[in-house]
């Protein structure tokens, strides 16, 4: 893949002028620096330079309305503990967070959500058909590279096949119901991380030796990402300016999160009966007041708050297991960060 330089000076510039506007949290910015010191920015502005304008447009924008970069951070800050090729872990970095950046695109085109970050969705900028392709082009711009760049282990291969059972997760969410166990939403959350949170620890520690290090890293992540998908689940059952999310949304698209799933199963029969009946509608103002309700007799609010909390903290504890203090740090504020966002932000 032959970079072009003009077209990576030009993205950069712009992603970064309206990146940095809107990073005013002191932990974004530390991962956001981190993106920038371990060569991930670098890797990525390289990897969407050779796309038609109107396709990288697409993506730099939505790399700038989503300024969080700690899908990369947690790739990153494996070097140099554990991984001391600093341009590997740069690379699937970026590769991590421009499949996370692509996901986004789709999720907000297939819930209909107008708004991320309190800012307009990519799609209702570009049109659905144009942010679509230009995730469909990036993605193949990726596979094909990976497979170029890791020919023995089929790297691009690798990531479809992740990407697919991701995909295919949201099929299946669609199909579970309020008879569902939690341990089957569980599951499908995970499926539905196992393209950032699996997939890259999958190439950078891919023999024998690396085993028990590799478990731990999926392990953690993929507890911090359902920490994480939680938090925004319940973001959108309780109505807060401060989110940047449409309220309700979950609701209205029929899409029952796993919070609702913990309503449901604290209610009396007919209450669950009057939720039930809600899922797939426009909710009206009564609906909503109900709603409010019932997440307060049922405490679901503290409920969801502490499994957050402990998900977090089991994570922590794990990836200490495997990275130095010094590296672990960052890790560290951000699970603060969340916690505290946890705690406060309803």
């Amino acid at each position: 893949m032959i970079e072009n330089f003009d077209n990576i000076y030009n993205i950069n510039k712009e992603m970064r002028f309206y990146t940095q506007e809107r990073i005013v949290i002191p932990i974004v910015q530390s991962i956001y620096d981190e993106f920038i010191d371990k060569g991930a920015e670098y890797e990525l502005l390289r990897l969407i330079s050779v796309l038609p304008k109107d396709e990288y447009s697409i993506i730099s924008n939505s790399l700038s309305t989503h300024v969080t970069r700690e899908k990369s951070a947690w790739i990153t800050q494996f070097y140099p503990d554990i991984v001391t090729d600093k341009e590997t872990v740069a690379y699937i970095g970026a590769v991590t967070e421009l499949l996370w950046t692509i996901a986004l695109i789709i999720d907000d085109i297939e819930d209909n959500d107008k708004q991320r970050a309190n800012m307009d969705s990519v799609w209702v900028k570009y049109g659905r058909e144009k942010s679509y392709s230009a995730c469909v082009a990036v993605f193949q711009l990726l596979q094909k590279d990976m497979n170029f760049r890791y020919p023995i282990l089929k790297s691009g291969d690798l990531m479809k096949e992740k990407v697919d059972i991701a995909m295919n997760s949201l099929k299946e969410h669609s199909k579970l119901s309020f008879n569902s166990s939690v341990d089957t939403f569980n599951n499908n959350y995970y499926k539905r991380a196992i393209f950032h949170a699996n997939f890259p620890f999958e190439i950078l520690f891919n023999d024998e030796d690396s085993k028990i290090i590799k478990n731990i890293a999926i392990k953690s992540i993929q507890l911090i990402n359902n920490s994480g998908q939680l938090l925004n689940d319940m973001k959108d059952i309780i109505p807060n300016s401060n989110t940047g999310k449409e309220h309700f949304g979950d609701i209205r698209n029929g899409t029952i999160t796993i919070p609702l799933k913990l309503l449901y199963d604290k209610l009396a029969s007919n209450q669950q009966l009057i939720l039930s009946q809600m899922i797939g509608k426009e909710l009206s103002k009564e609906d909503k007041i109900i709603i409010d309700e019932f997440i307060k007799i049922t405490k679901l609010q503290e409920n969801v708050t502490q499994l957050v909390i402990e998900g977090y903290q089991l994570a922590f504890d794990l990836i200490s297991q495997i990275l130095s203090k010094e590296r672990v740090i960052l890790l560290k504020n951000w699970i603060e960060y969340k916690t505290q966002q946890a705690l406060t932000l309803f």
